[in-house]
């Protein structure tokens, strides 16, 4: 059985994401679209080339498009906002600064948007990423945008009659007996005596624990805690506590050391996926309610 215990606070280098979902339609792209609001799938290319630029895993897919009085207009949500210091795109051979929409400083995106002329022709786009310490340099990518994705963004609620059903997926049963493919939640921690309250020793097994990503020397979050996934695996075996960590853009992250005894150790490597470009790294902790200090080293190729 997995179970839950409070937050674990670390110190370690590394992003998340979260895309909208909308109910959808497609259509004919290669019609006229009337005013409206729609979303547009796109790539983001290395510059001069139909390789997809790093840069394409900053943006959150799809797109947003609206129409209106005949001119098109894109909007696009950047990650690691923070580390994106411009966004230009070229409007009569300059770079122009998009218009900002909105920011989201919690988790850390913007919103920028931009005109468009023509949805089949690649846009030249402009930007300057400056991770702290690591990188600084200013880049130009194409966004290619496919036409045939495009559909309208439907705000009519689900259901017959715009009326969204009471109670999904339950058919008229008693709504205080779980759901087909649901189960009942167990205790949480802390409830019964289930135990696995921090300061507790935890049994042999298997457990989920919290944690956040914090600026060296400070209780800011850090913007690396976007490059992990949460919550982190929590091991106990033989008296000893491991935790399991996954991280996001993992070709960027070229080593992940843990301090043991005073010196930075290599994590141990569990599973690497090349396809989502992801690891989980594995390493132990002595005590969970210190801060663990993890020294890495991000290296963004050029985007």
């Amino acid at each position: 059985m997995r179970k839950k215990i409070k937050k674990f606070i670390a110190i370690f280098a590394v992003f998340l994401l979260l895309l909208p979902v909308v109910n959808v339609q497609p259509i004919l792209a290669e019609s006229t679209l009337e005013d409206g609001e729609y979303t547009i799938d796109f790539r983001v290319l290395k510059n001069g080339t139909d390789d997809i630029s790093t840069m394409d895993g900053y943006t959150v897919k799809p797109a947003g498009l609206t129409v209106q009085d005949g001119k098109t207009y894109i909007s696009v949500t950047l990650k690691s906002s923070e580390w994106i210091k411009t966004f230009q795109v070229e409007r009569n051979g300059e770079y122009v600064d998009a218009e900002v929409v909105s920011v989201n400083e919690e988790e850390n995106t913007r919103v920028v948007k931009f005109e468009v002329d023509d949805l089949t022709k690649k846009l030249n786009v402009q930007t300057r990423v400056s991770v702290p310490g690591v990188y600084d340099t200013i880049h130009t990518v194409q966004f290619q945008f496919d036409v045939q994705s495009v559909a309208p963004v439907q705000t009519e609620p689900p259901g017959e009659g715009g009326q969204a059903p009471e109670n999904p997926g339950q058919g008229g049963e008693d709504p205080d007996e779980p759901a087909l493919g649901e189960t009942e939640p167990g205790p949480q921690p802390g409830e019964g005596d289930q135990g696995g309250q921090p300061g507790e020793q935890l049994q042999d097994g298997e457990y989920t624990i919290n944690f956040t990503v914090l600026k060296n020397g400070t209780d800011d979050i850090s913007t690396m805690d976007g490059y992990t996934v949460k919550p982190a695996g929590l091991t106990v075996q033989d008296g000893k506590t491991y935790i399991s960590v996954t991280l996001k853009s993992s070709e960027w992250i070229k080593t992940f050391q843990v301090e043991r005894n005073g010196e930075y150790v290599d994590a141990e490597v569990v599973s690497v996926n090349e396809e989502e470009n992801t690891r989980v790294v594995k390493f132990e902790v002595d005590d969970l309610t210190k801060k663990l200090n993890v020294q890495t080293r991000v290296s963004v190729p050029g985007v």
